[in-house]
Formats: structure tokens, sequence, C-alpha cells
């Protein structure tokens, strides 16, 4: 069997003497976080926002390739009629 070692209350390091002795901040590191994590939000709501405007592009794009083909059409209509 291993051997059990109990810290007593004594030597116990509090949470901000701990957090002073390693240079770790518990609330700096939920700042930062809540920071990256803000940071990362409003990029991905900018990129579907371009994203909404390709589709709109896109869409309309779609729209006038259509009509020009359909203009082409009838105007073929035409020059066979003429012709």
């Amino acid at each position: 069997m291993g051997m059990r070692v109990f810290a007593s209350p004594n030597n116990a390091q509090s949470p901000e003497l701990s957090s002073k002795l390693t240079g770790y901040d518990p609330n700096e590191t939920i700042k930062s976080l809540n920071e990256k994590l803000s940071d990362a939000l409003l990029s991905i709501n900018a990129n579907e926002e371009l994203v909404r405007q390709h589709v709109k592009v896109a869409e309309e794009a779609i729209a006038m390739w259509e009509k020009a083909e359909a203009d082409v059409s009838a105007l073929k209509k035409q020059l066979e009629v003429v012709l």
C-alpha cells in the first residue's frame, strides 16, 4: 500500500496566496476567456452577415440569368417569325 500524505490546515495555502505564487489567477483567466468568447461571437456574427449578403447576391444573379435566358428565347422566337 502507498503512503498517504495529508496536508495539515496550517500548511494549506489560501487560493489567493496560491494564485500569487503560481501566477495563475482564475478571475483573470475567466475574464480572458470571456473576452475571447465575445470576440469569437462577434466574428461569427460578422461572417454570418457576410454569408447572408452573398446568398442575396447569388439569388439576384440567378434571377437575372433566368430573365436573360427568357429574353433570349423571346428574341429568338421573334427572329424566327421575321425570317
